[in-house]
């Protein structure tokens, strides 16, 4: 068989939709990035009218949800229903809208979102599911992790395991009346993921990271390099997908010792001032001094690391940031960190796919710097066309493919 490039992927069939409305279904509170992150600014852009209907406290009760933020949105309805009842009510608003972006999902149905998906299937409304930035070893096995052959670790999974989700999970989602996705749209180049949302009746979109989008934006802005290094922080003492899954972190105390005892040595030795890139989901307003009254900045992690001259990492998805940048990385990590869940193949895999040692920040005395502003450009090559955009993908916002894949 021929092998159809990205553009031959997404080019249209037939006209399928004349979207005029539409509606996006999120499982965590609406973000400023995530204006962009979702194709919002594109929809509006287009004079498509957007309701986004935040369902967080009835597929994440368990999580906290702040909404502080939310009155400052404005040129389209944003809702958050508390209760099941009330989210009963949006079925008209759903009805009436030309697609449904469901990104109250992450794979397939499950008991949290069954009646978010049920809602959907009810409207009758063509929803689009979209599978996100990847980075390797996503796809480790996480049953097999969290056992790690320890029979205690194996019984304490049988005790706290969710077994309804798992029935629901497994149970061909016709039997609630779901239907196939209308679309799915891919963002990992390299490595389309599945999800059992898709059916033979499922158009596939292929595209590129958001990311990819957010760092393009930014490096036209013409950023000035200034003599900083930037930390790209994952709030791993706290961060909800620990608290979601019930994995338990590493204290905070030590592993924020760790990062300030690096960050001094930074600026002593190379003379760099550190600055801190907070995760999206991170509150750092009652802890303000865990990085040594270093700035926790405001601007977007793109425009922070295309004004450094050293980007500092874990296992996050944001190493593309610096990746795109061709910024040299330091990727750093804790060895109670190594234990956390799956931690320790994000940090292996990245390690692998960048060509850059692992620097442990608990362990000071092994950590060498004189070539730390060294990396390997074929690597970094390499993880671009994998996990960011292949050279084949049309170069436009990801939502525009989108936009134009589904009309």
């Amino acid at each position: 068989t021929t092998k159809l490039s990205a553009v031959e992927k997404n080019a249209p069939l037939k006209p399928a939709l004349s979207i005029k409305s539409i509606v996006y279904l999120l499982q965590v509170p609406l973000k400023d990035r995530d204006i962009t992150r979702y194709g919002i600014d594109v929809m509006l852009s287009h004079g498509v009218s957007v309701t986004v209907i935040d369902v967080g406290d009835i597929v994440l009760p368990h999580l906290k949800h702040d909404r502080s933020h939310y009155s400052r949105f404005k040129g389209f309805q944003l809702r958050a229903p508390r209760y099941k009842r009330d989210f009963a009510r949006e079925q008209s608003a759903v009805e009436q809208a030309d697609l449904v972006v469901c990104l109250a999902q992450s794979q397939g149905v499950s008991r949290r979102n069954l009646p978010v998906m049920r809602l959907i299937a009810k409207a009758g409304t063509p929803f689009l599911i979209w599978s996100g930035a990847l980075m390797p070893a996503w796809d480790t096995d996480l049953f097999y992790e969290r056992v790690d052959g320890r029979i205690t670790k194996f019984l304490q999974l049988l005790l706290t395991k969710d077994y309804l989700n798992s029935v629901i999970s497994r149970l061909p989602r016709r039997w609630f009346g779901i239907p196939d996705a209308a679309f799915m749209l891919q963002s990992s180049p390299g490595i389309p993921r599945s999800n059992p949302l898709v059916g033979p009746n499922t158009r596939q979109i292929f595209g590129h990271t958001p990311d990819y989008d957010t760092f393009r934006k930014e490096k036209r802005k013409n950023p000035i390099v200034r003599n900083q290094a930037v930390f790209l922080d994952q709030f791993l003492p706290f961060h909800p997908d620990f608290i979601d899954s019930g994995t338990r972190s590493v204290e905070p105390g030590p592993y924020y010792a760790a990062l300030r005892g690096l960050f001094d040595r930074i600026e002593r030795e190379l003379n760099l001032e550190v600055v801190i890139a907070p995760h999206p989901r991170a509150d750092y307003s009652t802890m303000p001094e865990v990085f040594g009254g270093r700035p926790i900045l405001n601007s977007t992690t793109a425009q922070a690391v295309l004004e450094s001259r050293l980007v500092i990492a874990g296992g996050t998805t944001a190493v593309s940031f610096a990746v795109m940048a061709r910024c040299p990385l330091l990727l750093v990590a804790t060895r109670p960190l190594y234990t956390v869940g799956i931690e320790r193949h994000f940090i292996d895999a990245l390690s692998q796919a960048l060509g850059m040692p692992v620097r442990w920040i608990d362990e000071p005395e092994t950590i060498d710097l004189s070539n730390i502003f060294m990396f390997d450009e074929s690597c970094y090559n390499d993880y671009i066309a994998t996990y960011i955009k292949s050279p084949e993908s049309p170069d436009k916002p990801l939502w525009e493919i989108a936009l134009e894949a589904v009309e």
